[in-house]
C-alpha cells in the first residue's frame, strides 16, 4: 500500500514538472548521475546510467569511458565466473572511448584492462597494452607503463614455469617409476 502511493505521488511529482521524467533526462543528467553512483561505489547504478547517456549521445567519449570504467570495476568485484563478461564490455567501451578521443586518461585506463585482465583477455591483451603505451598521446605516462608491462610478462613467464615445475612433481609422485628425473 505505502510503495503504491509512493508510487503514485511520484509520478504525481514527475508529471507536474517538480521532478524530471526518467526518460526526458539529457545525456548530460545522465553522465551525472553516473558519476555521482560510480564515486558512491555503486558500479551496476553507473553503468546503467552511463548506457542511458552513451545511446543518447553517441559522440560523447566521457559516456563510453565512464561506462568502461563502470564495467571494469564491476569485473574487479564479480566472482571469477562472471567477469569475463563484464571485462569484455568494460574492453569495448573503453576501445570506443580511446578511437574517439585518445587522451592519456582514456589510454591509461584502457592499458590497465589490458595488463589487470590478460587472462580474460586472451594471448594479445599484454600486444594490445604495448601498443598503447607507444602512442603519441601517451608520452606522460609512456616509461611507467612499459615497465609496468615488463613486470606482466615476467610474472606471467614464472607463472607458466612453475605451472610446468609443479605439474611435472605431481606426475612423479603419482607415478615414481614412469615419470622418474633421468
Amino acid at each position: 500500500m505505502v510503495m503504491r502511493l509512493l508510487t503514485v505521488l511520484m509520478l504525481a511529482a514527475a508529471a507536474a514538472g517538480a521532478v524530471p521524467a526518467i526518460g526526458g533526462a539529457a545525456p548530460a543528467k545522465w553522465s551525472a548521475n553516473g558519476q555521482a553512483a560510480f564515486l558512491a561505489t555503486d558500479y551496476k547504478a553507473a553503468s546503467r546510467a552511463f548506457e542511458r547517456a552513451a545511446a543518447e549521445n553517441p559522440e560523447d567519449p566521457e559516456a563510453y569511458f565512464w561506462l568502461g570504467k563502470s564495467y571494469a570495476r564491476m569485473a574487479e568485484m564479480a566472482s571469477p565466473l562472471t567477469a569475463g563478461r563484464d571485462v569484455r564490455k568494460a574492453q569495448e567501451n573503453l576501445e570506443r572511448a580511446v578511437a574517439m578521443a585518445p587522451g592519456e586518461e582514456h589510454i591509461g585506463e584502457l592499458f590497465e584492462l589490458y595488463v589487470n585482465f590478460r587472462q580474460q583477455l586472451g594471448p594479445r591483451a599484454l600486444d594490445r597494452a604495448a601498443e598503447l603505451a607507444h602512442l603519441p598521446e601517451a608520452r606522460l605516462g609512456a616509461e611507467q607503463r612499459l615497465s609496468e608491462l615488463e613486470r606482466a610478462r615476467r610474472d606471467d613467464a614464472g607463472a607458466g614455469a612453475r605451472l610446468r615445475r609443479g605439474w611435472s612433481a605431481a606426475l612423479r609422485w603419482l607415478d615414481p617409476d614412469r615419470h622418474s628425473r633421468r
